[in-house]
């Protein structure tokens, strides 16, 4: 904001293009790779400095200083002409007192007993000021002219202003003065009720100001320097006091005999690009509501004392703003310090007229409470507190307008202003003054993926609070039949632990897949994929076609799977995956031992030769004997402690039978004796049939 002087060096052409060039590149890339602008609301301050966080700003009236006289009082105010009204609205009279018996030039003053450090906190005073002129009339002369001043002069206690002040605002100093000075290091906001456009002698010097014209003479309100008619003010424009941010008052309304309200504020305007006070920018700033009630005759009335700042804006305002150097250099102290405390005082004069009075109270505070909500993610609106927000709520008392709400940021929750009341609420005398603002719990969304036997055949959406995001189950409500859960993959590798309490899965916004595999229980002839899956033991059932402890040489007996839908008949082999926690019963029941058919294509067996005993089934290919190898149908045991701890993961069962030996003729051997049986037999059944056809032809 300020140009700050550069060092110039010389530089030769090629250095001076080469460093365009890269400025010009360092500006391409920048220009390219700035994020797209983002249309949100944004309630905080988009600076590098965080000077604006949290400053304080104290304001009066208050909670515990309701009254002007809790914070203004006449100690550094020598022979200051003060009265207060305690029993009536708290009220300073400067100068002056309730009888009206004062005289022209009088002058008082009022001033804060505690100092406000300016550099670190911000300030705001409202009062409210009326005038009184006991005669009655209309006021048209130079009277009752008063000021707000913050100020750095320990010394001016013992150089307070004395009577025949005159037009000086109780706060000038005059060139006919022989004690008495105006504040040094000062900063003033004057209710001037009238411009003097005479001579520029004395209080011309004060008061005419530039611009208006010699036409104007009515009242007005402006910033000034008060320590600047501590010298001479010929060096000067016109030879006068400057009046900054002027602004005219409508004809009669410093003198209506209603209430006006002014309010006086100090703040940082605008905290720069560090967290230094160097690149600061302060602000004065005064404005002034006009009485709601309509213009009176000059006389008190003591119905209206009440008369609030209502929601329109102000009818006068006018400001001047500071760098931090300047400001210093105004309240005389070095741009070293970290702390600026300035005195605050209202001043007041009679002017030349008896019988006047400027009067001056806090308007009236009324109680407010704003409170930090939770809304919920389907647009509840709950009465439960954000609890990192402290103190929730936060009440107080200030006069009747408009209030300026804080919204903290507040970690995992972000503010909702649909749902909230005004970021700048009206306070008013007959409202319940109650304003909610409401905080959106920052979520976190995940999806759970369930896949059975690899295949992904579900998605699930949820979310969880980004201030506890941890998944502690995960529902398994749509396993399939005949499946178990093969392991949960978050949000990488695979684990047999479920999300629990004590293992928990914490979602982020970049870990937010959780997968949920299923894997059918039993698989008959198993793919090698699923053969080479560590959560199967494999087992297979043998024929063992011959019982001599050897490879199949002959087809003698063959299997036939006895599961359901399943198509195998006449194997020398059936092998299933079994899914490791199965008990053995649940895959019998499934998959029972296959039954065992005897058979033989080039054998004749004699009737009946079976020899095999239904589950009779080894582990080995050894001879038919009494010990079953294989678990009970109805065992409890799981399927994978038929190793006995071993690594391996594949059983084969073999069928055990008996055959005696075999009493039938090998076809392929003997077919040359058995035809000549077959034709013996029947060339005797030739013989008997034709020697019974013979005797009966005899007895015939």
């Amino acid at each position: 904001m300020f140009r700050k002087e550069r060092n110039h060096f010389n530089v030769n052409r090629n250095k001076i293009s080469a460093m365009l060039g890269r400025v010009i590149a360092l500006v391409l890339v920048f220009v390219f790779t700035i994020p797209p602008f983002s249309d949100t609301n944004n309630y905080f301050v988009n600076a590098e400095s965080t000077e604006l966080e949290n400053r304080p700003c104290i304001t009066y009236p208050n909670n515990t200083t309701p009254y002007i006289e809790q914070v203004f009082d006449t100690n550094n105010w020598k022979q200051s002409k003060v009265s207060l009204l305690n029993d009536w609205q708290h009220t300073f009279i400067i100068p002056g007192n309730p009888n009206g018996n004062s005289n022209a030039g009088w002058v008082g003053g009022i001033s804060a007993s505690q100092k406000v450090d300016i550099l670190n906190n911000d300030f705001s005073v409202t009062y409210s000021m009326t005038h009184y002129y006991f005669s009655n009339l209309m006021l048209t002369g130079r009277d009752y002219g008063n000021a707000f001043t913050i100020y750095n002069d320990d010394n001016h206690y013992n150089n307070t202003h004395s009577d025949q002040d005159y037009g000086a605002l109780g706060l000038y100093r005059k060139t006919t003065y022989t004690t008495g000075r105006a504040p040094n290091n000062s900063l003033a906001v004057e209710f001037d009720p009238y411009n003097w456009t005479g001579s520029v002698m004395d209080d011309g010097r004060l008061d005419r100001v530039s611009g208006l014209g010699d036409n104007h003479n009515g009242p007005h309100i402006a910033i000034t320097e008060p320590n600047l008619t501590n010298s001479s003010l010929s060096s000067l424009p016109g030879s006068t006091l400057p009046h900054d941010s002027l602004s005219v008052v409508e004809a009669g309304r410093f003198s209506d005999g209603q209430w006006g309200t002014a309010r006086v504020e100090w703040f940082l305007l605008d905290p720069g690009n560090t967290n230094s006070y160097t690149d600061n920018i302060y602000r004065f700033k005064y404005s002034y509501w006009y009485s709601q009630y309509a213009k009176g005759d000059g006389s008190y009335d003591t119905n209206r004392t009440d008369d609030p700042i209502t929601s329109r804006a102000p009818d006068l305002t006018g400001y001047r703003d500071f760098s931090f150097a300047q400001m210093a250099q105004k309240f005389g102290y070095s741009q070293s310090v970290t702390s600026m405390p300035v005195t605050m005082a209202i001043t007041g004069s009679t002017g030349s007229l008896v019988n006047v009075a400027s009067w001056f109270r806090f308007p009236s505070t009324y109680p407010y409470t704003v409170n930090y909500y939770v809304r919920e993610a389907d647009g509840t609106l709950t009465v439960n507190r954000i609890s990192e927000i402290t103190p929730n709520p936060v009440s107080g008392r200030v006069v009747e307008g408009p209030i300026s709400v804080e919204i903290p940021e507040v970690p995992n929750y972000t503010f909702h202003p649909g749902s909230s009341d005004s970021l700048t609420p009206m306070v008013t005398a007959t409202g319940t003054n109650v304003f909610n603002y409401y905080y959106t719990e920052n979520i976190l969304n995940y999806s759970i993926e369930y896949y059975h036997d690899g295949v992904l055949f579900e998605t699930v959406s949820g979310s969880v609070p980004e201030n506890s995001p941890n998944i502690t189950s995960v529902a398994t409500t749509n396993k399939p039949e005949g499946s178990s859960i093969g392991g949960y993959e978050f949000p990488s590798g695979i684990s047999a632990e479920a999300p629990s309490a004590a293992n928990p899965y914490t979602i982020t916004a970049v870990n937010n897949v959780i997968k949920v595999y299923y894997k059918t229980n039993i698989i008959e002839s198993p793919n090698a994929a699923v053969s080479a899956d560590t959560d199967y033991v494999l087992i297979s059932f043998d024929a063992n076609d011959l019982n001599n402890d050897a490879a199949d040489e002959e087809v003698r007996g063959r299997l036939q799977s006895k599961m359901q839908g399943s198509t195998l008949t006449d194997q020398e082999t059936i092998t299933y995956a079994v899914f490791k926690g199965t008990k053995w019963k649940d895959f019998a029941s499934v998959a029972a031992t296959p039954t065992l058919e005897l058979k033989s294509a080039n054998w004749l067996f004699d009737e009946g030769i079976n020899n095999y005993v239904p589950n009779s089934w080894k582990d080995a290919r050894v001879p038919v004997g009494t010990t079953m190898t294989i678990p009970v149908y109805n065992s409890e045991e799981v399927v994978e402690s038929i190793f006995l701890g071993s690594p391996e993961r594949h059983k084969t069962y073999y069928a055990q039978y008996s055959e005696n030996t075999p009493t039938g003729i090998l076809v392929s051997h003997k077919t040359i004796p058995i035809y000549l049986l077959f034709a013996a037999l029947l060339l005797i059944e030739i013989v008997l049939v034709s020697t019974i056809i013979r005797r009966k032809q005899y007895h015939d």
